[in-house]
């Protein structure tokens, strides 16, 4: 004898029409479910000027976004990347505009104001108090201290608009080599599948000449913390619109991997030394 939201009678199997409710429900939970298996755990840190979100991943990897909202979309891309490499992250949103005054907060150091040399730099104390929180969340992320810290930016300069630009710190000019050719590499091979996205350059220091060095990102502790640093500048060419977005979303996934598994897990590791987190 059978049943199936139904009456049973001994060899008739009599179903009746699902509830519109219950069909609904079936209905998006089936199509959640592929979406569901790409989050993961993320703790959100609140601030009257902001928030964090901070993602566990790979100890003593970390992918920083200092200015999602902006940067804009740099905070998707950068939580798209971790997903898809296991890397920690720490995703930092507004910290700008109408939330301080139209003076944005670099985060990533403990001043304001954008696009001026670091001398013209304003040091603050609600900047000192947000970095000095990134910085500790970045550790908390890395489970640790950092080994490799990516950096995720954005820009919007008309010279930049063709090239990935790779500012970086600990990287020797062979090492720079090697992920340079790995990016070209990778870039190729994803684009061969995808119809009208750009070919972007890739300029990495001290290799090639960057307009965006990080020169005052530099000068301060989230920086100086971490083994190598690879802070990206991407153009808005590939942020604003999907298509290109996704399609670097896996550009640079692939070429993440790569760098993760040419710089070697055990030295990433190595730095995983005790000694406590120094004032910035």
């Amino acid at each position: 004898m059978l049943t199936l939201l139904g009456k049973s009678i001994p060899g008739i199997l009599i179903i009746r029409p699902l509830p519109r409710l219950i069909f609904c429900q079936i209905f998006c939970l089936l199509i959640l479910l592929p979406l569901l298996s790409l989050q993961t755990d993320a703790e959100v840190i609140f601030h009257k000027l902001g928030q964090f979100e901070i993602i566990q991943g790979k100890p003593g990897v970390v992918i920083g976004v200092p200015h999602g909202i902006a940067d804009p979309y740099t905070d998707v891309i950068g939580y798209a990347l971790a997903l898809r490499t296991d890397a920690g992250a720490v995703i930092a949103t507004r910290f700008c505009c109408r939330w301080t005054d139209h003076r944005r907060i670099n985060v990533n150091r403990p001043t304001e104001r954008a696009g001026v040399p670091p001398p013209l730099e304003t040091l603050t104390d609600r900047a000192t108090e947000i970095y000095e929180l990134y910085r500790k969340l970045l550790h908390q992320a890395a489970q640790g201290p950092l080994g490799l810290y990516w950096e995720i930016h954005g820009n919007n300069r008309s010279e930049s608009t063709g090239q990935i630009e790779v500012a970086t710190v600990g990287v020797a000019r062979d090492l720079a080599r090697e992920i340079k050719e790995s990016y070209f590499s990778i870039r190729d091979t994803v684009l061969e599948t995808e119809t009208g996205v750009v070919k972007l350059d890739f300029k990495i220091e001290p290799l090639d000449p960057v307009h965006f060095a990080a020169l005052s990102a530099k000068r301060w502790k989230v920086f100086q913390d971490a083994a190598i640093v690879l802070q990206l500048e991407l153009p808005r060419i590939v942020r604003s619109r999907k298509n290109p977005r996704e399609a670097y979303i896996r550009i640079l996934a692939e070429w993440m991997e790569s760098v993760m598994r040419t710089v070697g897990e055990a030295k990433i590791l190595r730095v995983q030394r005790s000694k406590p987190l120094e004032n910035p």
